[in-house]
C-alpha cells in the first residue's frame, strides 16, 4: 500500500501544519561558584546524551481499507501522519548561572550537539480507538512503503542547527 502515493499528499497546504519538537537529556555537570560574596554566580560545564525529535504534523487521513505493516494491523478509520527527524547526540555545554533571589536563577548557556545518529522518518498512528490499543509505526524515508514521492522535499524543509545559545529561568 503506498502511504504517500495519492494526490492528497501532493497538496502544498498539507505541509504547512503544526511543527513540534521534543528533547530528552541525561548527563553530568560540574559547577563552581566564581563569586565569593552576595548571591552565587556559578560557572557550569557538562556533557549529556540527548535524544531530539523534530516533527511536522501532516494531518489525519481516512483509512478506507485495513492493512498490515511490519506485523501490525492498521484497521482504524483515521490515521495521523507526521514527518520529521530523530537525532541522538552527545552534547557538551558551558553555562553561567546567577541566582537572582532565593527562589529564582538565571542561566545563560551554550551547547553544541555532536550527532551520533540521525533518522528521517514518517510516523503513522491510528487516531481513533482505545488509547492503549492504538498502533503506530515509523517508516524510514527511503522505505519502499513510501511510493510515488521521489523528491522527499518535506525533510529538506527541516533544518536543525547543532549550535545553540539560550537564556532560561531556573528554580533554586
Amino acid at each position: 500500500m503506498p502511504i504517500l502515493g495519492d494526490n492528497n499528499c501532493r497538496n502544498p497546504l498539507l505541509w504547512s501544519h503544526f511543527y513540534y519538537m521534543y528533547i530528552y537529556i541525561v548527563g553530568v555537570e560540574y559547577r563552581k561558584n566564581i563569586k565569593q560574596s552576595g548571591y552565587p554566580l556559578f560557572l557550569q560545564v557538562g556533557v549529556s546524551i540527548s535524544n531530539m525529535g523534530h516533527y511536522v504534523d501532516m494531518g489525519t487521513h481516512e483509512n478506507s481499507t485495513p492493512f498490515r505493516y511490519r506485523g501490525k494491523n492498521f484497521d482504524a478509520n483515521k490515521l495521523k501522519f507526521e514527518y520529521g527527524t530523530e537525532i541522538w547526540a552527545i552534547t557538551p555545554e558551558i553555562a553561567i548561572k546567577n541566582d537572582i533571589n532565593r527562589l529564582l536563577g538565571l542561566n545563560l548557556f551554550i551547547k553544541y550537539h555532536i550527532r551520533v545518529s540521525t533518522k528521517e522518518n514518517l510516523r503513522m498512528k491510528e487516531s481513533r480507538g482505545f488509547f492503549m490499543t492504538r498502533k503506530a509505526a515509523k517508516i524510514n524515508k527511503s522505505d519502499n512503503a513510501i511510493q510515488d514521492y521521489k523528491s522527499k522535499e518535506p525533510w529538506e524543509s527541516i533544518t536543525i542547527n547543532n549550535f545553540s545559545v539560550g537564556l532560561s529561568f531556573t528554580s533554586n
